[in-house]
This record gives structure tokens, C-alpha cells and sequence, in this order.
């Protein structure tokens, strides 16, 4: 494994076995509608029945926000897992990471919440327009009515860039269940666009979209211009990613093989944003490293012989014993210090488990 590895993306872009993921998903549906908060799925739900397999995009009432990282936790505690992550990608949406332990490997639940629809600062739809006429699906998840969840997955998939005639014919089934109410939403938030749009979802034919992706991209995004207030949001969301980051330097002392080391980053991978190796460094390199922290970044380093297994005061370093790294109570540790800091940065109220009570603070 070499030392200058480049970085490579990771969270729930890469799934692996579910480890109950799918039952977890239900589970928290069913504490959403428990819990009294407007919601619903957003985005292609369509085997959201049986199978999980990137992040849960749920849209909630705006004024429930403040609830919803004491929620969470609730949630996850009562599931056997752990709240570990807690990104805020947008000033008015969180990126959840639940994890726990099981037989066979470690299980992974995303919920991406967040109040009105934004996207790099600039608002897109408003919450009240999904949440308003939505369905309970046939799986027993609420979903926005089908017009509305075309225009916006559409909209996200082409501000993005990323669109493929798979997502086109689930967009165009969406938005012809519901065409007079999807054309309306989309004149409102395109208006340029709204009826060349229409006219591929009516017929079919996406070719001509398909062919210049960036330049509809570019004219998405154009079109939703940021205000002062989110302006300034979004700078104290980008200001609070630097000074609190989520990602971790995990120092390894003794007993660290590349196969070892290979084996632990795919395990958490999806935790991180990005997962790299870093060469063996001081407390200057660590420093250097910072940056790469603040991008949700899982960097494991090899060291020299750590006397015992610590984390640093805020929970962005954690050094590993070579006995917890060959005993592959590591994973253990992993969840404790995930745990332990995004209650911190949350400001989640936790008594302290065994495993934290016992780590040195570096």
C-alpha cells in the first residue's frame, strides 16, 4: 500500500452487504411518523422496500429541524447502533451516518434530511411544496406526490450532471402520473425550461438533454440565485466544517500490514467521504493534514509503537494500540470515538460508554 495513495470516494456511494440496513430504514420510518414531523422520501424510493442502496433522501418540515439530531440519536440507541456522523452539507440539511456492529461485518444507514430543498447555497423547492398532497408508497414510507418528486429528482440529477436514461424513464413514470401538476412546478422553478422538459418526459426522448449535460447543468443552476440569507448560512456551514471536522486520523502503532490496513478502509469507507494512507509523520504533519480532515477524510498512518489506544480532545486523532488494531477491537473503538464526537458537536448529552472511559485523551 503505498504512501502517496490518492483518495478515494467512499460513504454510501459504494455499498456493501445490507447488515440490516433495510429493516433499520422501516424502523426509522415508523419513529418519523411516531414522532409527529411532516416527511417523506424524496428522489428514485422505488426498491426502497428491500434494498438500500445509496442515501435515504428525506425531506421534513422546516421548523422541525432543531429536533432532529436528538432524534436520531434516540433512534439509532434504540436500533443497537450508533450515531457517528453528522455532515452538514447544506446550511438546512445533515447528512446522518448510523453504524453498528454484526456477525458478519459492519451495517450502515444514511439519512439525508434537510427542511426546503438548497443545493451549493442556492434554494431550489421549498419543503411545504413536497411535503403538500404527499402519499403514503405501497412499502409504507411517506413520498411526495408523483409530479412533485419528478421535478425535483430531476432537478437534482441535472444540476448535478449526472443523468442516464435509467433515471430518465423513473423521472418521465413519476412525472406522467401527475403531468399537469409536475409542468406547473417546473415553469415555477424553470420557466426557460419547463416545457423542453415536459416534452421528454411526454415522449421519451431525452437525447437531446443527454448530449449537453454540462450546459443544462450550468443553466439549472443559473436559475437559483442565492439571497443574503443564505449567502450567510451557507458561509457559517463552511466556517463550521473547518473548525469541526469530520474526518479522522487514525495512527496505528505496530503490527500494521498493507492487506491489515487495505481491510479496515473498506470497512469504514462508508463513514468517510474519502479514504487514504498517510506516511508516518509528527504532530507538524498532522497539522498539514487538517484540511483533508475537514473533507470527511479517513486517513489511516502508520507509526511508531502507540503505549495505549487515546483519542485526541477533539476526537479528530485516535491512536490505536497494535493489541486493539490485532484483536480487531478497533471497530469498537472506531464506533465509541464517532460516537463520542458527534454528540459533542451536536451537543447530545451521552454518559460516557466503557470503551470511551478507558481511551487516554492525546
Amino acid at each position: 500500500m503505498g504512501t502517496d495513495m490518492a483518495e478515494s470516494e467512499s460513504m454510501a456511494t459504494h455499498p456493501s452487504g445490507d447488515h440490516g440496513a433495510v429493516q433499520r430504514a422501516h424502523a426509522l420510518f415508523s419513529f418519523f411518523d411516531r414522532s409527529g414531523i411532516p416527511w417523506a422520501v424524496v428522489g428514485d424510493s422505488s426498491d426502497l422496500d428491500h434494498a438500500i442502496r445509496s442515501d435515504v433522501d428525506i425531506v421534513i418540515d422546516p421548523g422541525s429541524l432543531g429536533r432532529v439530531p436528538g432524534l436520531m440519536d434516540e433512534f439509532a440507541r434504540s436500533c443497537g447502533a450508533r450515531l457517528i456522523q453528522a455532515l452538514r452539507h447544506e446550511a438546512v440539511a445533515c447528512y446522518y451516518v448510523l453504524a453498528w456492529r454484526s456477525d458478519d461485518g459492519i451495517g450502515f444507514l444514511h439519512p439525508d434530511i434537510c427542511g426546503d430543498w438548497w443545493r451549493g447555497g442556492r434554494p431550489f423547492i421549498d419543503a411545504g411544496t413536497m411535503l403538500d398532497q404527499r402519499i403514503r408508497d405501497d412499502a409504507g414510507f411517506m413520498r411526495p406526490s408523483p409530479g412533485r418528486n419528478a421535478v425535483y429528482y430531476l432537478l437534482k440529477r441535472l444540476s448535478k450532471g449526472a443523468l442516464d436514461p435509467a433515471r430518465c424513464a423513473f423521472i418521465a413514470r413519476e412525472w406522467n402520473a401527475e403531468p399537469d401538476i409536475a409542468h406547473s412546478l417546473a415553469t415555477r422553478c424553470v420557466p426557460e425550461r419547463a416545457d423542453a422538459l415536459h416534452q421528454a418526459c411526454l415522449t421519451g426522448d431525452w437525447s437531446a438533454i443527454l448530449a449537453d449535460l454540462p450546459a443544462w447543468s450550468r443553466a439549472i443552476d443559473g436559475g437559483f440565485a442565492p439571497g443574503l440569507s443564505e449567502r450567510s448560512g451557507d458561509l457559517t456551514r463552511r466556517v463550521g466544517r473547518v473548525l469541526h471536522p469530520t474526518g479522522l486520523l487514525v495512527d496505528v502503532g505496530g503490527g500494521f500490514t498493507a492487506d491489515a490496513g487495505a481491510a479496515f478502509l473498506a470497512r469504514w469507507s462508508r463513514a468517510f467521504r474519502r479514504t487514504r494512507v498517510a506516511p508516518a509523520g509528527g504532530a507538524t504533519a498532522a497539522l498539514r493534514m487538517w484540511p483533508t480532515l475537514a473533507r470527511s477524510t479517513l486517513i489511516l498512518r502508520p507509526t511508531t509503537m502507540v503505549a495505549q489506544s487515546r483519542r485526541s480532545w477533539n476526537g479528530t486523532r485516535l491512536a490505536v494500540h497494535a493489541g486493539a488494531w490485532s484483536d480487531g477491537s478497533v471497530d469498537q473503538l472506531m464506533l465509541e470515538t464517532l460516537a463520542w464526537r458527534v454528540h459533542a458537536l451536536l451537543g447530545i448529552a451521552s454518559a460516557p460508554s466503557a470503551v470511551i472511559a478507558g481511551l487516554g485523551v492525546g
